[in-house]
């Protein structure tokens, strides 16, 4: 048992020739493998997003075709809300992966810090894709409430009612491109002072 203790003790210090403590080498030796749960972690979740963001966009582009087959508006919105939820709780875990990922890169800057914005280019296209997403279905929500409320007043409305819903759709419409442009350059500026 004394030459087992005396063979480890040798070979922790060919390992750490220059002296270091062994706390300072188990630091060390755990980084890369921190950097490597980190990186598989961000891998695995963005993997997962990028299946549960697909199938959240299939959901809103169908929205309002469920309505107008007569599904129940009730629980088709609370479907949405919980595929949301999730996706935005995936973006926020994939967001702390980062971090974690910044921490174990500790301020080098060696390859593995390349690969670090390439996940953060990744989160950040993840989280623009979701917006827009759920942007287009808070409108899809507001057409179906527009028209169904426009529908049960009056089913016989003529031409006029229907020209009155096409100009809040428009503007609804215009608004969102604007309120996406000003998004965009937001974000273009943001990544200029990083």
């Amino acid at each position: 048992m004394a030459s087992n203790s005396a063979a480890s003790t040798d070979k922790s210090f060919m390992a750490y020739p220059s002296g270091g403590s062994s706390s300072t080498a188990s630091n060390s030796a755990m980084q890369p493998q921190a950097w490597e749960d980190q990186r598989k972690e961000a891998r695995r979740l963005e993997n997962a997003l990028d299946v549960k963001l697909g199938q959240f966009a299939k959901l809103c582009s169908g929205y309002e075709q469920s309505f107008s087959r007569g599904e129940s508006g009730l629980a088709t919105d609370q479907l949405m809300d919980s595929k949301a939820a999730e996706l935005e709780r995936l973006l926020s875990q994939l967001s702390d992966v980062n971090d974690g990922m910044r921490n174990a890169l500790g301020g080098r800057n060696d390859t593995r810090a390349h690969t670090l914005t390439r996940h953060r280019d990744i989160l950040h296209d993840y989280q623009q894709e979701f917006r827009r997403h759920n942007s287009s279905l808070g409108a899809s929500r507001d057409r179906v409430q527009l028209l169904r409320s426009s529908t049960d007043k009056s089913p016989l409305l003529g031409g006029q009612g229907h020209n009155a819903s096409g100009a809040l759709l428009r503007e609804r419409g215009q608004i969102s491109g604007a309120n996406a442009a000003v998004r965009c350059c937001s974000a273009m500026l943001m990544q200029l002072c990083i």
